[in-house]
């Protein structure tokens, strides 16, 4: 499960002051009947994925074009 800390990254600091954004959501997997699959490892990750776009890298330094978060979820229903 994602903790919503994890959405989020540091773009600037001056002196004690930090300025934090929330990363942008491009897309949200969600299903409240089966799961929702890794399909490069067949790892089950829950009910709910959300995968975000990347802004800065990782030395908070604003990319000239976005990256995307890997797409690589697969809904998988239950039979009952």
């Amino acid at each position: 499960m994602v903790r919503p800390i994890d959405n989020y990254i540091e773009v600037e600091t001056q002196g004690s002051f930090s300025l934090w954004i929330n990363k942008p959501v491009y897309k949200i997997y969600e299903t409240s009947g089966g799961y929702i699959r890794n399909v490069r490892t067949g790892e089950n990750v829950g009910q709910h994925v959300e995968l975000h776009m990347n802004l800065y890298d990782e030395n908070h330094v604003k990319l000239e074009v976005a990256s995307y978060e890997e797409d690589c979820y697969e809904l998988v229903e239950e039979w009952v």
